[in-house]
């Protein structure tokens, strides 16, 4: 049973990190636009103040939209879940009714029951979990 615990968190792992990356791609333009529109503010106030250089516009601007991509990066590859949310969340959003976190429950022994009952109950979690097609479930899109 050892293989299968590794498994389904293997599963749930893999499905995370292309959830964290969907969350990447899907907030990258809304951290980028506010530093567009401070550069474009920039811009056109040194066209009326002379002292503010088309160079400095643009490192700010620049610097601006690094330190955006990088706090966005940071805060959603850094911030962890417990393997059980993360199942849980994956179960809800994929139609899964609870057959992966439960069988993660009772891999840790958690929910008590007969071996061919958790034989079969592991099996029909993985057969479903590995039918999940995460470029389908999880597209990588902006708004």
């Amino acid at each position: 049973m050892a293989t299968q615990t590794y498994d389904f968190q293997a599963v749930v792992q893999r499905w995370d990190r292309r959830y964290r990356f969907q969350q990447i791609v899907k907030w990258l333009p809304r951290v980028i636009a506010p530093f567009l529109l401070l550069g474009l503010g920039l811009a056109l106030y040194s066209r009326f103040q002379l002292g503010v250089s088309d160079q400095l516009v643009l490192i700010l601007t620049g610097v601006g939209i690094l330190a955006g991509i990088t706090l966005l990066s940071a805060i959603l590859l850094l911030w962890r879940r417990t393997m059980i949310y993360n199942a849980q969340r994956f179960d809800r959003d994929f139609g899964l009714q609870e057959r992966v976190s439960t069988a993660i429950e009772l891999l840790e022994g958690r929910i008590r029951s007969t071996d061919d009952l958790i034989e079969h109950q592991l099996e029909d979690a993985y057969q479903h979990a590995n039918s999940i097609v995460l470029s389908e479930r999880l597209p990588l899109r902006s708004d």
